[in-house]
């Protein structure tokens, strides 16, 4: 079984692929997530994608989606990723 900190970041590789892309949109980075999620975030997404590309997501999910449901929608797993607009919207945002 994969660790829960890892399955956001296997999704959005999965959305790569489906998207074709993966030239990164430049974004503002606010301040939200504490220091080791950011940091797990980037480094298990930068293995399946530029960290240009990963920190525009971390970006967009940081302005867009608050801790607690970005802890809920890792939890509920690869579903309720892929069916949520905002999870969506911020991948459309960093990649085209």
């Amino acid at each position: 079984m994969r660790p829960r900190k890892y399955v956001l970041q296997l999704v959005v590789a999965a959305l790569f692929v489906v998207a074709g892309c993966n030239a990164p949109v430049a974004s503002v980075a606010p301040i939200g997530y504490p220091a080791d999620v950011r940091a797990n975030f980037l480094e298990a997404c930068s293995s399946e994608s530029p960290m240009a590309t990963c920190e525009c997501m971390l970006n967009e999910f940081e302005a867009n989606v608050s801790f607690s449901d970005f802890e809920a929608l890792e939890a509920a797993g690869t579903d309720a990723l892929l069916q949520d607009d905002r999870v969506m919207a911020a991948v459309l945002a960093c990649v085209n």
